[in-house]
C-alpha cells in the first residue's frame, strides 16, 4: 500500500526531480514522473482530490518591491491636466475597453465586498446555496465555523481598483498555464513587473480549475485544500491577497481565461489575480482611488453577476483631475485625493444619469451605482432622474450650473409662475411637464418660453365646465406657452341632465332655484336680462357683447371675465354695476355686494372691483360714480388701461 502524499511536498519545481527520486519512497518513480508531467500536484486528480474537486495552489509569499526613489506620497498629482480640465483615467481597463469583462468584474465586485464587511463575506461563504462552492466545502471537509470565526477577526480594508497592466501580466500568466497545462506561480512577479506596474508589494493568486467567478472566489477566500487546519490551506494565502490583511493591495488585476480544449486538464476558467501596493513615486501609480461598479441586477438576486455590467457609463467627480468610462464589465476607478465628492454618473448603458456624494479620507473608496428602472422618473427626457436633474421640468443634458446656485443654467434664464386660482366644484387640474395637480400644488414655477399643457379630471358624478384666466374654452385641456406670469381658473359642475342653455322668453331668461353655469352669449340676437331666484350662479361674461345684457341677482354668484376682455367703461352704484363693453351696457344688478369676480383667474370681491378701476362704492342713495374707462383685463387679471388707449 502506498503511503499518502501531502500536496505542499511536492509542489516544487522539476529542477528538482532528480532529488527527489533520489530519496527513498514507497511511490512508485513512474507515478512522480507522472505528477510532474501534469504539472504541480495540487493540479491533478487523484491525490487527495478528484476530478471535481480540486484546490488553488498555495499562495506564494507576498513579494516586496524595490526602495522608493523619492518621498512618497498617497495624493494624486495635480498638473496641467488639473488646471486645463479632466482627464480619462485609462488604467483601470484595457484599451478597447473589454476587460475586465463581466467574468472578471465579478471576481472584483466579490473582492471589494468582502473587503468591506469580512464577517458578512465569511456568513456568505458558508452560506452561498452554490452547488459547486458547497461540494467542495464538504470533499475538502471545511470547518466552517472555524472559517467564519476567522473571518469575524478580520478587519475591514479599503476596496482594489483594476489596472491594466496588473490584468495584462496575469493574462500573459494565464496564457501560459493553459499552454503547460498547468497550476502554478511560475513566472508571475516577473510577468508584473514586465507589464510595467511598480510595486511596494505584490501577491499573486491561482485557480486553473475554476468553475465560474463565486466558484473561483470562493476556492481563493474559503482557501480550501490542504496542509493547513480546517480543510484550509497553510496561511491561508490566497486570502490574506483577497482580503489585504497584510499590506494595503489597493490594485488588482484579474484575468479569468476560458479553457474547453479536452487535451487540456485545465478549465472551465483558467485566473490568475495580482494585487498590488502601487510604488506611488512613479507616474500613473496611485494607491487611493474612488472604486466601483455601474450595474442593473437584472436577475434581482441582490448581488453583480456577469452580464449585468452598464458599459461607456462616464463617471465623473467634480473636482480631481481625472474622470472614467465603465469597462465592459460596468467597473471604474478614479485616483483621487481626500475630500468630499459630487460624482455623476451619465452616458453608454445607463438610461438615466445619476449624481452620488461620497466623502474620500486615506484609502480608497467604494462607490457602486445599482440602476433601478422602477426608481426612475425623468419628466423632461434628458437622461437625468428628477431627484437629480438640477432643472427637472427643461431638458438639459448638460447639467450646467455656471453661477453654482443648484439650480441649472436652463431654469436660470428666467422663470414665471402658472398659477391656478381656483377650482370650483368636484374636479382636478394637473400639467405637463410635472408641476401642477390641483387643489393641492396650485402655483410652480417655470422657465420662461415652457410650453404648458393643464388637463382637467372631473370627479365621478362631475363634469368639466370650462376655464377662465389665461385658458378659454370648455374642452378639457389647455396649452399655453408661458412667456409672463399666468393665472388659470377652472369649474366643475356636477352631472344631472345634459345642461341646456336656459329659455329665453321674451328676452327674459327665467333661472331655476338650483346652482347654476351660464354661458352668456355673445351674439344673443337680442338684449338679454337673466332673472335668479335662487341658487349661487356661475355668470361667464364673453370677451366682447353685440346686445345688452342685465342680470338680476341676490345671492352669492360668481362673475367670471376672461382676459381680453375690453371695458370701455364702468360705473358703480349703491344697487348695481353697469360694464360697456365693446359699446353694449352689462348691467349687474339686485345685490352686488353679495357678488364675486372673477378677472382671468383672480377673484375679487365688489369693493376689490371699485378699487381696480380707481374710484369706491357710493352709498346708498348717493348718485352712480365712474371707474377708470378704456382697459383690458391681461392675463394675469390686472387692469391694462395705457393698452386700452386710457389713462
Amino acid at each position: 500500500m502506498f503511503q499518502p502524499i501531502a500536496l505542499n511536498l511536492l509542489h516544487c519545481s522539476r529542477a528538482r526531480l532528480t532529488q527527489w527520486l533520489s530519496v527513498p519512497t514507497a511511490v512508485p518513480p513512474a507515478l512522480i514522473l507522472a505528477v510532474f508531467a501534469a504539472g504541480a500536484l495540487t493540479s491533478l486528480p487523484g491525490f487527495g482530490q478528484s476530478a471535481e474537486q480540486l484546490a488553488p495552489p498555495p499562495a506564494p509569499p507576498m513579494r516586496s518591491g524595490p526602495a522608493p526613489k523619492t518621498s512618497q506620497s498617497s495624493a494624486v498629482r495635480s498638473g496641467a491636466a488639473a488646471v486645463a480640465g479632466q482627464v480619462e483615467w485609462v488604467w483601470h481597463k484595457t484599451a478597447d475597453g473589454a476587460h475586465p469583462d463581466g467574468e472578471e468584474q465579478t471576481y472584483v465586485w466579490l473582492m471589494n465586498r468582502a473587503r468591506q464587511d469580512p464577517s458578512a463575506e465569511g456568513d456568505f461563504l458558508a452560506n452561498s446555496g452554490d452547488s459547486s462552492v458547497e461540494s467542495a466545502i464538504d470533499y475538502f471537509n471545511v470547518d466552517l465555523l472555524m472559517m467564519q470565526a476567522e473571518f469575524d477577526a478580520i478587519a475591514a480594508k479599503p476596496p482594489a481598483a483594476f489596472d491594466r497592466r496588473l490584468y495584462e501580466a496575469a493574462k500573459a500568466h494565464s496564457d501560459d498555464l493553459i499552454a503547460r497545462d498547468a497550476q502554478d506561480h511560475v513566472g508571475q512577479f516577473e510577468r508584473v513587473a514586465d507589464a510595467g506596474f511598480t510595486y511596494r508589494n505584490v501577491g499573486g493568486n491561482v485557480f486553473s480549475y475554476a468553475k465560474h467567478a463565486l466558484h473561483g472566489h470562493a476556492g481563493w477566500n474559503i482557501d480550501w485544500g490542504y496542509g493547513g487546519t480546517g480543510g484550509m490551506q497553510s496561511q491561508r494565502g490566497h486570502r490574506v491577497n483577497l482580503m489585504s490583511t497584510e499590506a494595503n493591495l489597493a490594485n488588482v488585476g484579474i484575468a479569468a481565461v476560458p479553457e474547453a480544449n479536452p487535451a487540456t486538464t485545465v478549465g472551465h476558467w483558467v485566473v490568475t489575480g495580482n494585487y498590488a501596493e502601487a510604488g506611488d513615486w512613479v507616474p500613473d501609480h496611485y494607491n487611493r482611488f474612488l472604486v466601483g461598479t455601474v450595474w442593473e441586477d437584472l436577475d434581482e438576486d441582490g448581488a453583480y453577476d456577469s452580464g449585468e455590467g452598464l458599459a461607456n457609463v462616464t463617471v465623473t467627480p467634480d473636482q480631481g483631475p481625472f474622470y472614467a468610462v465603465t469597462a465592459a464589465g460596468g467597473g471604474y476607478a478614479i485616483p483621487v485625493d481626500a475630500g468630499s465628492y459630487s460624482v455623476s454618473f451619465a452616458g453608454g448603458d445607463l438610461p438615466n444619469a445619476a449624481t452620488r456624494e461620497v466623502v474620500v479620507n486615506a484609502d480608497s473608496v467604494l462607490l457602486d451605482l445599482l440602476y433601478a428602472a422602477s426608481q426612475v422618473n425623468d419628466s423632461d427626457g434628458d437622461g437625468y432622474d428628477d431627484n437629480q436633474d438640477n432643472c427637472p421640468q427643461i431638458a438639459n443634458p448638460d447639467q450646467a450650473d455656471s453661477d453654482g446656485d443648484g439650480l441649472g443654467d436652463a431654469c436660470d434664464l428666467v422663470a414665471y409662475t402658472l398659477s391656478v386660482s381656483s377650482v370650483s366644484g368636484s374636479g382636478r387640474i394637473s400639467s405637463d411637464p410635472a408641476g401642477i395637480d390641483c387643489p393641492g400644488t396650485c402655483d410652480f414655477d417655470y422657465a420662461e418660453g415652457t410650453v404648458i399643457t393643464l388637463t382637467a379630471f372631473p370627479d365621478q358624478g362631475a363634469t368639466f365646465a370650462g376655464w377662465s384666466g389665461a385658458c378659454f374654452d370648455s374642452v378639457t385641456t389647455c396649452t399655453l406657452t408661458l412667456d409672463s406670469a399666468k393665472t388659470v381658473g377652472a369649474t366643475f359642475v356636477i352631472d344631472s341632465d345634459p345642461p341646456q342653455p336656459p329659455p329665453s322668453i321674451n328676452g327674459t331668461v327665467y333661472l331655476s332655484e338650483g346652482d347654476q353655469s351660464i354661458d352668456i352669449p355673445a351674439d344673443p340676437g337680442e338684449s338679454l336680462t337673466y332673472l335668479d331666484f335662487g341658487g349661487a350662479e356661475t355668470y361667464r361674461i364673453p370677451t366682447s357683447l353685440t346686445a345688452p345684457i342685465t342680470i338680476v341677482d341676490r345671492q352669492d354668484s360668481l362673475i367670471v371675465f376672461s382676459a381680453g376682455t375690453r371695458i370701455d367703461s364702468v360705473r358703480f352704484a349703491a344697487d348695481g354695476i353697469e360694464f360697456m363693453i365693446n359699446g353694449r351696457a352689462l348691467k349687474l344688478l339686485g345685490q352686488p355686494s353679495r357678488f364675486s369676480f372673477d378677472f382671468a383667474g383672480v377673484n375679487l370681491d365688489l369693493f376689490q372691483l371699485a378699487a381696480r378701476f380707481g374710484t369706491q362704492i357710493p352709498l346708498s342713495g348717493a348718485l352712480p360714480v365712474s371707474g377708470t374707462p378704456d382697459c383690458v383685463i391681461t392675463a394675469e387679471g390686472e387692469l391694462d388701461c395705457a393698452a386700452a388707449g386710457g389713462r
